[in-house]
């Protein structure tokens, strides 16, 4: 093996792996979302967000009720664009931090959310505590359908 062949094996190989690879089923699409199942789920929705990807015009449904604990989406570099759809499923929320911002939907823009139920216990001293969405930032405008709160702040 040459030694430039040495050299191109383990970077392709770190190009493989640092790429998103969605845990989801589905294509993102309206008539083929991807399917949040499980916390698991919800949690490497977090990660791809937080690693830079927003979604945009990208379509999510929830086809279980999920705790969430206190993993929450959307960051203020990177805020959920795309469209969530709880599907009547409960997500469960918990949150007992000094946090500026707590909501399982930390930042949103141009995001639609809708059919979702919320639940669970913020304790924060911090200003931006919600049920469901924290901020909405950006020009775009987001849209929030059939969606109920029982969340304690």
């Amino acid at each position: 093996m040459t030694m430039k062949k040495l050299f191109l094996a383990p970077f392709m190989l770190l190009m493989l792996f640092s790429t998103h690879v969605w845990a989801w089923d589905g294509k993102g699409t309206e008539s083929d979302p991807y399917l949040v199942k499980s916390d698991a789920d919800w949690n490497a929705l977090s990660s791809a967000i937080s690693n830079g990807d927003g979604f945009s015009g990208k379509v999510f449904r929830m086809t279980n009720d999920i705790d969430a604990r206190n993993v929450s989406l959307g960051t203020d570099q990177t805020p959920f664009a795309g469209t969530f759809d709880g599907d009547g499923h409960l997500l469960n929320f918990n949150v007992d931090n000094y946090n500026e911002r707590c909501a399982p939907f930390l930042y949103i823009s141009g995001a639609t959310i809708q059919h979702l139920r919320t639940t669970g216990k913020i304790v924060t001293g911090g200003m931006y505590a919600a049920g469901i969405v924290s901020m909405v930032v950006g020009s775009k405008s987001s849209q929030l359908y059939d969606c109920q709160s029982d969340m304690e702040l």
